[in-house]
């Protein structure tokens, strides 16, 4: 399948076939997948047009022995790709290569075979926060990851990027260790919108969809904010902010403007007052970019918050479960 989009991205043809080999260890004969010089290993994640793969360069390639030969190989069929679906690729591939942070994932490169175009990206041993939903995380720790994830979104933004798919299984950690970095993943539906711009192509998944999504109105970035609140308030509470079984109805459900805490809840002034102003159903009246990176609970280093927020005042929600947003 020809696209002039990706010739423009001087994509290489490699071989992908494959190729058995004897494992040192067990000294037994192994069977691998293989694409170019990268041995496939498993799987991390498949989606409706693609498939992630935990893949590796053998030492011999690299010329050292070296546990950074890790990558992890996104994998899409060329036969399930129409042509609106290779310019979304076309486009990912673009947005990310323009973007350079330490909490966003890198693309390394990009090839493609007879039958599959390959996007080679940073492999994350942690996996992702879609692991935490359902647990409740303490106030300085939830400020400690949105901290990370906003440092990827102010990149973003910075680019006239919006995500338009923030959610738990698109943060992904660096690492299994306590000090692992947070990183921004997946930008199949990300787009380039400059402010003043509008965006109207109803996409994202639904429980952290702004309202405007789910309306089919146009938007502007700040419905990735809308996300951040409805992420903040799972990560406290370990539930969705709005929950119902079907997108028509979830839809009715934001529209009463009413968010519920749990009785047991306690959270300081600072985190409720950005909650509020995330969680707002018109986004006229949602809290902008700028406000949002000004934001105590935003801008204070986590090492600093967790001091900084003893001298909070905190709100018991004991006798106020029901908080209305709007």
């Amino acid at each position: 399948m020809k696209n002039k989009e990706l010739d423009l991205l001087n994509v290489e043809t490699v071989e992908s076939d494959v190729e058995a080999y004897e494992n040192k260890k067990t000294k037994r004969k192994e069977v691998h997948r293989r694409m170019g010089n990268y041995i496939f290993n498993k799987e991390l994640g498949k989606g409706a047009f693609s498939t992630v793969y935990k893949c590796n360069l053998p030492s011999k390639i690299l010329g050292f022995d070296s546990s950074g030969n890790k990558f992890a190989i996104k994998q899409i069929p060329k036969v399930k790709m129409r042509m609106r679906y290779i310019e979304g690729l076309s486009r990912e591939i673009k947005l990310m290569q323009s973007i350079n942070s330490e909490n966003v994932i890198k693309l390394f490169d990009v090839k493609q075979s007879e039958n599959n175009y390959y996007l080679i990206m940073e492999y994350c041993s942690g996996g992702d926060l879609e692991r935490f939903r359902g647990k409740k995380i303490s106030e300085s720790g939830v400020q400690s990851i949105i901290y990370q994830v906003s440092a990827a979104l102010k990149t973003l933004l910075e680019k006239n990027i919006m995500h338009r798919d923030l959610k738990l299984s698109n943060l992904l950690l660096s690492s299994k260790e306590s000090d692992a970095v947070i990183k921004l993943a997946d930008f199949g539906l990300a787009r380039e919108l400059r402010e003043d711009e509008l965006a109207n192509t109803c996409c994202g998944t639904p429980l952290y969809m702004a309202p405007e999504i789910l309306l089919r109105q146009s938007y502007n970035t700040k419905a990735d904010l809308w996300s951040v609140g409805v992420i903040i308030y799972l990560f406290l509470t370990g539930k969705f902010p709005f929950i119902a079984s079907s997108p028509q109805k979830l839809l009715l459900a934001i529209s009463n403007g009413i968010v519920k805490f749990p009785k047991d809840l306690v959270i300081s002034e600072c985190c409720y007052e950005l909650l509020k102003n995330l969680l707002q159903i018109d986004p006229k009246l949602r809290m902008d970019w700028e406000v949002y990176f000004e934001h105590p609970f935003i801008k204070t280093d986590p090492k600093v918050y967790g001091v900084a927020s003893s001298n909070y005042n905190y709100i018991n929600f004991i006798n106020a479960s029901i908080v209305f947003i709007n």
